[in-house]
């Protein structure tokens, strides 16, 4: 039968303290203190992952959430799960949950919860850690156990270890390890009963762990003058200990023979101890580099290693150090929430995905990891920095990835990476198989390798590229940022992006045409020239991976480029709906010719007037003249000063474009589809197979021109506009083509009512009319 209870579980666990000055060696100790202790369901202004709090006054209380595994009698694989119900710190709590109970029995219990609590009736099974993470002034989280049994609903619960407690000197020592001289058993997985005086005491060691390592909370450092607390199993330390401290760079060491005795219930007290270390000494492994052929050198070893065959440490994409729990909860440039559906950052997020922002300002756009954030630069240093995907992609296409289950002989699973590039070809390097870090379990069972990028996962920016191997493959992919992956450094200064540029500034389309943007990353030689392209609303255009964007819908927005490292440029981009499409009529000739002119609703009208390559009309009439001189030209400033269509160095920046681009056809613009200006081999073929008749219109004079197969279109003869006036009873027509022998000119047709005149060349600032043409 299967009932639900709640259980008020006073918890005896209290604590005092070795009065010594600096060593756990003093002959003092504390004196052992029972108090009662409440559990409470939640801890308003506590860290919710927190558990079992110490108080000022040395007793424990339940912090938030507690979680306990609770027998009937006996039972494997955590029991029943009972979870505590208060808001706030106290010193009694209750717990409730759901247990099958037959017979009479009683009520065995154990904090924390894990799957791994046993009991048989007389005994509980649990595991003490041996990788704890250090609280201010307080107790590892659910590091600190207690157990208790009764025969009723109430239960007092009773500490089960000891330890130390201690503070350090200097300000950047990241992780504390102890172990016994002699080999002891510090935590592990242990068999607990109770003896004849009721308290907890260890029967076997099932699993014993010799070093036990604190780390400083959230991945940092240790707080001198703060204290923090160890848990260890009580017993004695029969050959002394020795205590190891770590910062990011050194390692030191103390050793003390005296032989030490850890009690249940009592932490000695060890001030300032790593003052007594002598001498620091280097901790990181002097690395070595592979020449493979590549435009990088590789390491031969992995962060954290200091051999091939090693896994090495493993880092969250971004974080410079190792730690006990990699989880969203965990991760550093976590803002808020903790799954890929509501995670927020505060570093390396992107415009186009700001839902994911929790940072100040905008979204950074950074899609490589700055170097501060580079764990093979900041551990490594020098010109040492973790590969692109672009660096993994060429390791992979030009060698050889060999399986071996026993690399040299030592036993390790991996991957021989031999290259295939000529002269390099008996130079290779050896990628272990360490798996990866999820929460604070590793996965994989030496069957699988995961290596960082130091690239951002673009499409979804909580992941980072990575390469994963197996025996049967190589991929690539991307993965959340907060897992603990292996970094392989590579070898080769890193050339940031200066700066980003674009072709245009501004661009005019209209509704379904299109256009591309060119970006110029400075310097030329950057180690990740990556462009990223973002449409600031992609209901007015879109644009994909290599400039080209589309018009959608009316409206102006602005799409923009990115480099790896945030810089950007922007083009603003205005989308109109297309003018009325003129019909087309076959004259004979190669091309179809449109019945009236761009800006014009019939044949004989005139219609707007253009500068050559330019889509806004020359209408405004200022002073003496019209709006049309090289001071307002959009490809240059004089005829020595062109920045676009040019074949001559003598004549401004050269380029070679010797034909309108459809951004700068103003027919294409104005009509979409394959409408545009004729060029000047089209015009000739109108002037010379074709009649031309003059004839008046109310509107002004007009050439009736008809074609080889007896059909006609009108040109009127609108004359030009520049900045000394404008003329009439001629007709001037832009051809798409440019006189590559004057560039500051393009071709055009001119007639008057007594000629056509051969196929000239004009200032290409002059406003002239458009007739365009399409294919047949």
């Amino acid at each position: 039968m299967k009932n639900i209870y709640k259980y008020a579980l006073i918890a005896l666990a209290a604590f005092s303290f070795a009065a010594c000055n600096d060593m756990i060696e003093s002959s003092e100790t504390a004196v052992d203190i029972e108090r009662t202790i409440i559990l409470t369901a939640t801890r308003e202004g506590t860290d919710p992952n927190t558990r079992s709090v110490r108080m000022d006054d040395g007793t424990t209380w339940w912090g938030p959430k507690e979680e306990i595994s609770v027998f009937y009698g006996s039972g494997a694989n955590g029991g029943s799960k009972f979870t505590s119900s208060n808001t706030t710190l106290t010193e009694t709590t209750e717990f409730e949950g759901s247990i099958s109970m037959s017979g009479n029995k009683e009520f065995w219990a154990v904090y924390p919860y894990s799957t791994e609590n046993t009991c048989d009736g007389s005994s509980i099974v649990t595991v003490i850690p041996s990788k704890q993470t250090g609280s201010e002034g307080n107790f590892s989280n659910d590091a600190f156990p207690a157990m208790g049994k009764s025969g009723s609903l109430s239960m007092p619960f009773y500490n089960i270890c000891g330890g130390i407690k201690f503070f350090v000197s200097r300000a950047d020592i990241k992780s504390v390890t102890i172990k016994g001289n002699n080999g002891e058993a510090l935590t592990g997985k242990v068999k607990v009963t109770f003896n004849s005086d009721g308290h907890p005491e260890v029967a076997e060691v099932i699993d014993g762990q010799t070093e036990v390592t604190l780390t400083a909370p959230g991945d940092g450092a240790f707080k001198a003058g703060n204290y923090y607390y160890m848990t260890l199993l009580p017993g004695l330390l029969d050959g002394g200990f020795t205590m190891s401290f770590t910062t990011a760079s050194e390692t030191g060491t103390l050793k003390s023979d005296k032989q030490q005795t850890i009690k249940r219930s009592v932490f000695g007290t060890l001030k300032n101890i790593d003052s007594k270390v002598a001498e620091w000494e280097s901790n990181v492994p002097i690395p070595e580099y592979v020449d493979l052929g590549l435009s990088v050198k590789w390491a031969t070893f992995n962060v954290g290693a200091t051999k091939p065959e090693e896994y090495g440490d493993y880092f969250a994409w971004g974080e410079t150090q190792p730690k006990s729990n990699y989880s969203w909860l965990a991760y550093k440039f976590r803002a808020s929430g903790d799954s890929n559906d509501n995670i927020l950052f505060n570093k390396y997020c992107l415009s186009d995905n700001s839902n994911n922002w929790g940072g100040s300002g905008a979204p950074d756009n950074k899609t490589i990891l700055d170097s501060e954030d580079d764990a093979a630069h900041v551990i490594w240093s020098g010109d040492w920095r973790m590969p692109t995907i672009e660096e993994w992609i060429e390791l992979n296409d030009n060698c050889t990835w060999e399986w071996t289950n026993n690399y040299n002989g030592t036993g390790v699973s991996g991957r021989k990476v031999t290259s295939n590039k000529a002269g390099y070809t008996d130079k290779s390097i050896f990628l272990p198989a360490a798996d990866l870090r999820s929460g604070t379990s590793l996965a994989g069972g030496g069957s699988y390798g995961f290596y960082w990028s130091s690239s951002l996962g673009t499409d979804r920016p909580y992941n980072a590229y990575y390469v994963h191997f197996y025996s049967n493959g190589v991929l690539r992919d991307t993965y959340g940022r907060y897992l603990g992956l292996s970094v392989r450094p590579v070898y080769g200064e890193f050339f940031p992006v200066a700066s980003i540029t674009l072709n245009e500034s501004s661009l005019n389309l209209i509704v379904n045409s299109s256009a591309q943007l060119v970006a110029t990353i400075s310097p030329s030689n950057a180690t990740e020239p990556s462009v990223r392209w973002v449409s600031a609303d992609k209901s007015i255009v879109t644009v994909d991976e290599n400039g080209n964007v589309t018009a959608v819908a009316e409206g102006t927005t602005t799409v923009s480029a990115y480099a790896s490292n945030g810089l950007s440029s922007s083009c603003e981009v205005t989308v109109t709906q297309a003018a009325a499409e003129p019909e087309a009529v076959d004259l004979g000739l190669s091309v179809k010719w449109a019945t009236m002119n761009v800006g014009a609703t019939k044949p004989e009208e005139y219609g707007d007037y253009y500068a050559w390559g330019e889509i806004d009309s020359v209408c405004e009439w200022i002073g003496s003249g019209w709006n049309a001189s090289w001071s307002v030209y959009k490809w240059g400033s004089g005829e020595k000063d062109l920045r676009k269509y040019n074949t001559n160095a003598d004549y401004g920046i050269v380029d070679n474009l010797i034909e309108l681009e459809q951004t700068d056809d103003v027919a294409h613009v104005s009509y979409g589809g394959n409408w545009r200006i004729p060029t000047k081999e089209e015009w000739k073929a109108l002037k010379e197979q074709c009649s031309w008749g003059w004839a008046k219109y109310e509107t002004g004079y007009v050439y009736i021109i008809k074609g080889p197969n007896g059909n006609i279109i009108k040109l009127p003869a609108a004359g030009f506009r520049s900045s000394v006036g404008s003329s009439y009873q001629t007709g001037y027509y832009w051809s798409s083509s440019l006189n590559t022998s004057r560039p500051s000119d393009a071709y055009c047709l001119n007639f008057g009512q007594y000629y056509v005149d051969e196929i000239g060349s004009w200032a290409r600032y002059c406003g002239m009319s458009i007739r365009p043409v399409c294919p047949k």
